[in-house]
């Protein structure tokens, strides 16, 4: 994982979740650990909201669904979080690539 493509996407992943600054996390696996308690409160508590945060951030329907209907109960919050860190470092290594 390219350092710069992690940390260019920390700004789109603060801006789509409406978070504060996220510290600067090592690798993808540390700001998917940062990030489940966030994506788990979505789900758990503002399940509509994360809709429209998937649907924004322009997260494949069918691997939403996948996740939501496929999952193992506990591993839900880990797989979306993962899906949509996936999706904002995608979004960041083609605007890294052909600019904005």
């Amino acid at each position: 994982m390219d350092h710069e493509i992690l940390a260019a996407s920390l700004p789109l992943i603060e801006k789509n979740l409406d978070l504060k600054p996220i510290p600067e996390q090592g690798d993808k696996a540390a700001l998917i650990k940062y990030l489940i308690p966030v994506v788990g409160e979505l789900l758990d508590q503002h399940f509509e909201k994360l809709l429209q945060i998937c649907y924004r951030v322009d997260l494949d329907e069918i691997t939403l669904k996948a996740i939501l209907h496929e999952s193992e109960p506990d591993k839900v919050k880990l797989d979306l979080t993962t899906a949509l860190v996936d999706r904002h470092l995608l979004k960041a290594a083609f605007r890294k690539k052909y600019g904005k």
